[in-house]
């Protein structure tokens, strides 16, 4: 009888010490599967170079018989073929090769994480050296800024833009600042901050001198670009951080002109200032706007500052 019993409490001990192994492997392997899907959730919000060339395989493929042999049906050729060898990781210089980098540098920021931007100094410098000038300023010699700012004082002839010299004035590019939100993968949002000239090349109904008319990649100049996550409740303040930077530098690119080189436009000093307007309608120098602030449904969009 004892025998019995002892045999059971060995076996039964044996179960029980063999159910709480398979109970901490099973948490164990559930542990690195969250872990794991973590870390693809964040792989998801870069584009990797294989991802890239992965998409031009699949265009290729749909569109083999239509794809002409054009500069850029070539490189999509190319980016197929570097994803069916597994090199995607040289697609970059293929992108240089077919002109469609720019060595504008990175600049890592403090909003609560580290978050990188594009100076709009550093975008400027750049179109100096490659000759580029004008995507950013449309009349060399000056004329339409001139006829801009004398226009723009009947509208606010106490706005800190008359206190200039009317040289200094020519030389004063006008910009506005767009913040878009729209969705990334998965419908994730992510918010796009970019530059515009007000002046630009006109627009398809007949307007001139107006920035709606290009490619947005020659129109427009973008300084960040920053996933919804990163910035909703409760972290509702780094947006208002990367704007009120960006406030800050268009602000020091007003007082201390950007120097460009001689052979790419007539003159060599430009000053920059964003305008907006409040609900009188009297523009302003750079103002950051209260992220928090609800607009009423009686308020149009461009009454807001």
């Amino acid at each position: 009888m004892f025998v019995f019993l002892a045999n059971y409490l060995k076996k039964t001990l044996e179960y029980i010490i063999i159910y709480r192994i398979f109970i901490f492997v099973v948490v164990f392997l559930e542990f690195i599967f969250i872990i794991l899907l973590v870390l693809y959730d964040d792989l998801q919000h870069q584009a990797s170079e294989y991802q890239i060339c992965e998409i031009a395989a699949s265009i290729c493929k749909e569109m083999n018989s239509t794809i002409s042999d054009s500069a850029s049906g070539n490189l999509l050729r190319k980016m197929a073929s570097l994803h069916k060898t597994g090199h995607g990781n040289r697609v970059f210089p293929e992108f240089e090769k077919a002109g469609l980098t720019v060595n504008i540098p990175e600049t890592y920021v403090d909003i609560g994480i580290k978050h990188p931007i594009l100076k709009f100094r550093d975008v400027v410098s750049c179109l100096s050296r490659m000759g580029k000038m004008t995507l950013l300023v449309k009349d060399d010699t000056l004329h339409l800024y001139d006829l801009f700012w004398a226009r723009f004082q009947k509208l606010s002839p106490h706005h800190p833009i008359f206190e200039r010299t009317l040289e200094q004035r020519k030389c004063t590019i006008p910009l506005l600042l767009h913040a878009d939100e729209g969705t990334s993968q998965k419908k994730r949002g992510v918010m796009v901050i970019s530059l515009q000239p007000i002046v630009g090349d006109g627009t398809s109904k007949g307007g001139r001198q107006l920035n709606y008319i290009g490619h947005s990649l020659t129109t427009r100049f973008l300084y960040s670009v920053i996933m919804a996550k990163y910035y909703r409740k409760p972290h509702g303040n780094r947006l208002k951080a990367l704007v009120s930077m960006l406030a800050d530098e268009i602000k020091d690119l007003f007082h201390h002109p950007c120097k460009v080189a001689k052979t790419c436009m007539k003159q060599t000093t430009f000053y920059f200032i964003f305008l907006c307007f409040g609900s009188s309608s009297q523009p302003c120098i750079s103002t950051h706007r209260d992220t928090n602030r609800k607009t009423s449904r009686k308020e149009k969009p461009g009454d807001a500052s």
